[in-house]
C-alpha cells in the first residue's frame, strides 16, 4: 500500500488531525465505561511515517487537542451508551 500511496496519493482520503479528533469524540460517547482506551495515537519514525503528517505533532499533542476538544463540547466516554439486553441462545 506504501507504493500505492507514493504513487497515486490523491486516491487515498486520509482523516485531518480534525476530521479524527471529531471522530474520537463520537466514538467516545458510544463507549461503555469499564473498556480502557489505551492510545488514541502512535508515533513512527520520521522515514518510516508516510501519512498523515498533522505537522509533526507528537503524541501529547494530539491527546490534548482531544481533551480540549472533549471539554469545549462537554462530551464523556459513555455518554449515549446504552445497555441493552443480549439473548443467550
Amino acid at each position: 500500500m506504501a507504493y500505492r500511496y507514493k504513487d497515486n496519493s490523491e486516491y487515498f482520503n486520509l482523516s485531518t488531525l480534525e476530521s479524527y479528533i471529531e471522530f474520537i469524540a463520537g466514538f467516545i460517547r458510544l463507549l461503555r465505561l469499564d473498556i480502557i482506551i489505551e492510545r488514541f495515537i502512535s508515533e513512527s519514525p520520521k522515514d518510516l511515517q508516510l501519512a498523515p503528517q498533522w505537522n509533526g505533532l507528537k503524541n501529547f499533542e494530539v491527546v490534548a487537542k482531544i481533551d480540549r476538544k472533549f471539554i469545549e463540547l462537554k462530551i464523556w466516554q459513555g455518554q449515549f451508551y446504552e445497555k441493552k439486553a443480549i439473548a443467550i441462545l
